[in-house]
Parts: C-alpha cells; structure tokens; sequence
C-alpha cells in the first residue's frame, strides 16, 4: 500500500502506548517512533489497560507475552470497552510463533510484526496502522453524518404531511359552514351553532399559523420579547381559570397550587401566557376522562427561581421520546394513529419563549400509562415597595369614531366594515393605497386600518403619506396585515404605524384596540 506524504504529515505527533516487559525493546521502539509521534511505553497489559482508559491513544503496540496481563488478554479488554473498541492495535510475536499471531489477530489485533524487526518495517507498519485508522473513522464520521440526514429528512417529510392533514381538516368544516350560510331560511340556532363553529375553526387555523410562525422567528433569532414586572401566580392563575371549564367538559379535574403571595419575574405577558397555555392544553390533550391535571408554583430560595410544575395523570411519554420532546419534529415520532393530533410545535415553542426569559424547562415521566411532568424555572424578582392606593375614575363610554378601513381584499374589507357599524363606528373604505391617501384627507378618520400589502403604493407609503400631512398626522395608523415577522413589525413602526396587527385578528382584540383610541 503507498503511504501519501500527506498521510504521514496528518500524523504528526499522534500518540501511540507501547506495552513491552523488554526493558531494551521498549527504549528501541521509543526512540525510533518519538522524532513523529508522541509514545508512551509500559512494561506490562495491565499497565497498557489502565493508560489507555485514562488518556485513549490513536494506536496501540503490544507484545503478546507479558507479566500481569498479557497481550492476548487486553486486546479483548480493550476490545469489550466501548470506548477503546476501535483503538487500532499491533502486535509484536517472536519469529515462529504462528499460532501466537492467528490467536493475536483473532483477539483483536489488526496488524502484526515478528521479532527482530527492521526499523523501517516498523514506521511502515504504524504509518499504515493509522492511516486506515483514519479512514475508518472517516468513513463512521460520514455514515453517521448520513444517517442523521436521512432522519432529519424522514421528520420533516411526516412534519409536512402532518402540516397538510392538520390545516385540511379545518377547511371541510369552514367550507360546510360557509354553505350553510348560503341556505334560504336557515334557523337563528342553526346560524349561531354555525357561527360558532367557524370561529373555533378560524381561531384552530390561526393557531397552527402562530405556532409555525412562532418556530421560525424562535430559530432564527429573531423573536423578542417586552419585559415587565408581573405576578406569574396571577397569569396562572387566570391560564386555569380559563382553561376550567373545557377540562372539566372533557371528564378532567384541575388542582391548583397557587400561592396567595404574588410570585414576580421580569416578563412578556404575552408570551409567559402562551407557555402556560400550550402545556395546559397538553396535559388536556394526553389525559383520557377522569384523570387530574395538577398546577403549583413555588419559589426555590436556593437558585431564586419560580418553579411552576404542570403534571396529569395522562398517557405519559414513552423513554425514547423524553429527550427529544422539546424537538421541533419531536411529535411526528407518534403521528401514524393520529389519535390526538396537533402539530408537536406547542413544546418547541413553549421551550425556545422559557428560554428567552432566561429559564428552563423539563419534562419528566415514568413511562407509558404514568402520566408526565413539566417544570418551567424563570428567575424570580423581589418584592415591590407598597405604593399607596390610588383610586381612578371610571372609563366613559367610547363616543363612536369614524374608521377608515385600507385594504384590497374585498371580502375582507366588506365584512370588517358590517363588523365595525354594527358596533355603532362610522366607516369608509378603500381598496387601493393611493385611494386610501385621499379618503383621509377628505373623511379626516379618527382610526385608520390599513393591509401593508396593497396596490398603487403599501401601507408603509400610504403611513407616511398621512403622517407627512397636517389633515391627517393625528389619525391612529393601525396596520393589519399578513407580514408578521418582527421585521415586519418594527418597520411598520417606523413608518408611523402606532400598532401592529397579524391576520387573522380577533375580533374582540380589534374592537378593545379601538374603544382604547379615546
């Protein structure tokens, strides 16, 4: 076999056990191998065992007959450590010993080299030795990189028809329901009953968007939070209160835990809520009729943590999922039966926003059948100074504002408008940017909703237009539209936009955004 120079260069001050009892043999081997290598010698198999567990050497020369432990020995010690098990070996035989070298071979070694031996003989035979050593551990490299491709592939191929099963099944019913608007004399419980189920299957849809969207912002970076002091103990307990009467709909009883003292962290609302709800709605999800959902904070004085643990008495996770539960893909792992469905983002989620609050999230289980167990840690806050009591007028009743709705998706537009006067607003609308422009500057609104997405100019142009003039820069610019990456957000901001809206918004949050206008 030719040896490249480069070969011989890539091993460089590799380093290499010997294990001789010959006191002279050792010295020998030594000085011809130390010029390219880094050598340690040893006068026994035992000594050799015990120096290649400490520091694992990149090849190992060992005579076979040696006091203690001999050669044939710890080849098949080295050979059962995992370890060690691929540690490249050669062994020295005395001319003769035939059997001693089939033996040595079968026990382990991969070459062999007969006493006396030529120095050249020797450099040729560890230059070999631990170039194959190094294209086997190429190779293993490359077939593992190529496995977790094929994984990696395999998840995503089940996450994307996953991804297709999940966003059709809302479709048929949305599409039944849309039908049955359309009948003659539909009765008013039919139309309520139909209402509220395409609400449910807006707001399911809604969610599958926010939780992919969620993911990738999460990934890339590019997801932030607004920070505020807030009493986690509060917002877990309005998360169970809201979530009571589905549980208990579904069979499910929920402990709650809480303490009366308020529990304060630094945090996004928002976002805290989120989380809570995405492991409430699990627990819900995996645990079959009768069973119990447990809630409880605490605070850890040792690390100043908030603690807040989410158990039930569910299925619980399988051992081969648990550390992979928090994988973007990790639900897909399960997704052949179907029998509960969801997307397995809720916990990547949930993980990547704990994390963006410098905490930490665990999941625990004792096995199929035993339920499961999520602990969140944020850092916790002291307790704010007592402020006195301060005592506020109540709210008047928002006088009607006059809305001027900019967007170029015609039912949208229509239907946002029939929204909006039946709440007693007075509105226009406009379906191109420029049209928009100089509906404001006639109609003076108090409230603009403007798409960004739009023909003629976008809503940033149309934002900037109505800043830059006195008839219209006092209006409140509200965008709503489909862009709504935090990108997105901050340019919108920057083109005088005073809020930001990502489609589909709820109905209920747009009409608190506008009674909050006076």
């Amino acid at each position: 076999m030719m040896i490249s120079e480069r070969a011989v260069s890539d091993t460089a001050r590799r380093r290499i056990l010997v294990a001789d009892d010959n006191a002279e043999m050792r010295v020998f081997i030594r000085r011809l191998l130390s010029d390219r290598y880094e050598v340690e010698v040893v006068a026994n198999g035992r000594e050799a065992l015990d120096a290649a567990r400490r520091d694992r050497p990149e090849l190992l020369i060992t005579d076979l007959v040696m006091p203690q432990l001999d050669g044939f020995g710890l080849l098949k010690a080295i050979r059962a450590d995992a370890a060690l098990r691929t540690l490249p070996a050669i062994v020295l035989t005395e001319r003769g010993e035939v059997d001693s070298r089939v033996e040595g071979l079968e026990a382990g070694a991969d070459d062999y080299l007969v006493k006396p031996f030529s120095p050249r003989e020797l450099l040729a035979r560890v230059r070999r030795s631990l170039e194959l050593a190094h294209m086997r551990e190429e190779v293993e490299r490359a077939t593992g990189r190529e496995e977790a491709l094929r994984e990696a592939n395999r998840r995503k191929d089940d996450f994307l028809s996953m991804l297709a099963h999940e966003l059709r099944n809302p479709l048929a019913p949305l599409g039944y329901g849309v039908h049955l608007l359309g009948l003659p004399s539909i009765s008013p419980d039919v139309l309520a009953r139909t209402r509220d189920m395409l609400e449910r299957q807006v707001q399911h849809m809604s969610r599958i968007v926010d939780d992919l969207l969620d993911v990738s912002r999460i990934t890339s970076g590019k997801l932030s939070i607004v920070r505020e002091r807030l009493d986690l103990a509060r917002l877990v307990r309005q998360a169970v209160e809201d979530r009571r009467g589905t549980m208990e709909a579904d069979g499910l009883t929920i402990d709650a835990n809480l303490p009366s003292q308020s529990v304060w962290v630094m945090g996004d609302a928002t976002r805290l809520t989120q989380s809570i709800d995405n492991l409430l709605d699990n627990a819900r999800k995996f645990t079959p009729a009768g069973g119990h959902v447990r809630v409880r904070i605490t605070r850890d004085a040792e690390t100043g943590q908030a603690v807040l643990v989410i158990g039930d008495d569910g299925i619980g996770i399988e051992p081969s999922l648990l550390p992979h539960i928090f994988d973007v893909f990790a639900q897909a792992e399960q997704s052949l039966e179907r029998t509960h469905g969801g997307l397995g983002l809720g916990l990547a989620v949930t993980k990547g926003l704990i994390e963006l609050h410098g905490g930490t999230i665990s999941a625990s289980s004792a096995g199929k059948g035993h339920g499961a167990e999520f602990t969140i840690r944020v850092p916790s806050e002291a307790e704010p100074a007592v402020i006195a009591h301060v005592v506020f007028d109540a709210p008047q009743a928002p006088a009607p504002l006059r809305v001027l709705i900019v967007e170029d998706n015609v039912d949208a537009a229509d239907i946002l408008r029939t929204l909006l006067e039946h709440h007693g607003y007075q509105v226009s609308v406009a379906y191109t940017g420029p049209a928009g422009v100089t509906a404001a500057k006639s109609e003076h609104p108090d409230v603009v909703l403007c798409d960004i997405g739009l023909p003629g100019m976008d809503g940033y142009a149309v934002a900037d237009a109505l800043r830059q003039n006195p008839e219209t820069g006092a209006a409140r610019l509200i965008a709503v539209t489909g862009y709504g990456r935090e990108a997105d957000r901050q340019r919108a901001l920057q083109s005088g936009f005073d809020l930001h809206l990502v489609k589909p918004v709820n109905a209920q949050q747009l009409l608190g955004h506008l009674v909050a206008v006076r």
